[in-house]
């Protein structure tokens, strides 16, 4: 939907409020935060639009650690998913010789440990707001030692590399030519996936979240669609009765989802389909709830939406209890604590807010909520937890 923001302090005191601009498809607020203040966020759809799904995405004004390779983000299993911005970088040298006749450059550094497989890092397109370059290096570049391009991607937005085994490798992610801002990016092993299968079905926990690459996965069969497809299987269960929510409603998502559920594996696929009605569809991803009886586990089957197509690629799917999910309210408001804001300078820090449709790349913190009706009797509140960089697995 069209997001308008609004910053308050302490609930009490508007200290700023951005408008959707149609000309970027965004809304955007940039404050001052000040050490031991509690902020509050209050996004609400746009005069005269419709409710409806939207992201926010948080980012402090100032450069991330991993902006130079010796502070390389972890990239700690594949597939793996983050945002990033880069605006705040400082330029570095590196001798992948792109031909966009630059040598010093800005952008966010990422280590990878080999595993024998093809591996790909991919930014997504729809999710990233500039034209990205990714390369790959062998070790840190630096004044005094070069030679560490491995590879680099100049005509597209991914790089495949054949990796071995236990070797450290570097992925730079920067913009061609010099240009700047958010970015998702993606990386995931070329090899069939074993929960393509559902007797390897994967556990997923509730409250937490899996991370998941379709297209090199086997046919299953699956009863809900009686047509051969594509796809992940995870499981899930709960200690007692309760309503369960799976969605893959995120930016880490990159083609149209299906989710489907099913009461036992078969040898080719599942039986007993239980759903596959969602209760909501939002930009290339889902939402289906169903009841889940206590001690059983469910079997989920991430797959493309439509079955004439073979669709397929990267998804983040979570699951969740309907009584962590009440957001019927005038909007949602994200608190972040004293706590969290303990050891900022005293100065403050200067925060910056955006909510876009489908354009901008995530930073640090944000999801996608839906919005279903307003209400000036009702107000829902979500934690926003505050990491020390920008990068979010």
């Amino acid at each position: 939907m069209h997001a308008d923001i609004e910053v308050f302090e302490r609930c009490e005191i508007c200290l700023k409020k951005g408008l959707y601009h149609s000309e970027d498809l965004c809304s955007n607020v940039t404050f001052l935060a000040k050490p031991h203040v509690n902020y509050s966020i209050l996004v609400t759809a746009a005069e005269g639009e419709e409710d409806g799904f939207f992201h926010v995405s948080f980012y402090r004004d100032e450069p991330r650690p991993n902006q130079v390779c010796l502070n390389a983000s972890d990239v700690r299993s594949l597939p793996y998913h983050t945002s990033g911005y880069i605006g705040t970088s400082k330029e570095v040298v590196s001798d992948c010789r792109v031909g966009d006749g630059t040598d010093a450059k800005a952008g966010l550094w990422y280590h990878i440990k080999g595993t024998g497989n093809k591996i790909t890092a991919a930014t997504v397109s729809g999710s990233t707001d500039f034209y990205s370059v990714l390369e790959v290096h062998t070790g840190c570049p630096n004044d005094i030692y070069s030679g560490t391009c491995e590879t680099y991607s100049e005509v597209s937005h991914e790089i495949k590399w054949d990796s071995v085994n236990g070797y450290d490798y570097y992925v730079f992610v920067r913009g061609w030519n010099g240009g700047l801002g958010f970015f998702s990016l993606i990386v995931y092993e070329n090899i069939e996936p074993a929960n393509s299968k559902c007797v390897n079905a994967e556990s997923l926990s509730l409250h937490d979240f899996a991370m998941g690459y379709t297209s090199n996965a086997s046919l299953s069969d699956a009863s809900c669609v009686n047509v051969p497809r594509r796809g992940l299987w995870y499981k899930v269960r709960v200690d007692a009765p309760e309503s369960v929510i799976l969605s893959t409603c995120s930016r880490a998502t990159a083609f149209n989802t299906d989710i489907e559920v099913y009461q036992s594996c078969s040898e080719t696929g599942a039986t007993g389909c239980i759903d596959h009605v969602h209760d909501y569809r939002c930009d290339r991803g889902t939402i289906i709830t169903f009841s889940a009886e206590a001690n059983k586990d469910y079997f989920v089957f991430v797959t493309g939406n439509r079955a004439d197509i073979d669709e397929s690629g990267f998804f983040r799917l979570s699951a969740r209890t309907w009584h962590h999910h009440q957001t019927s309210s005038s909007g949602l408001w994200n608190s972040i604590s004293e706590e969290e804001l303990k050891g900022l300078g005293p100065a403050g820090i200067l925060f910056i807010i955006v909510a876009c449709i489908a354009v901008v790349a995530g930073g640090a913190i944000g999801g996608f909520f839906f919005l279903r009706r307003r209400s000036a009797a009702a107000a829902s509140y979500t934690r926003m937890d505050v990491p020390d960089g920008l990068d979010a697995n």
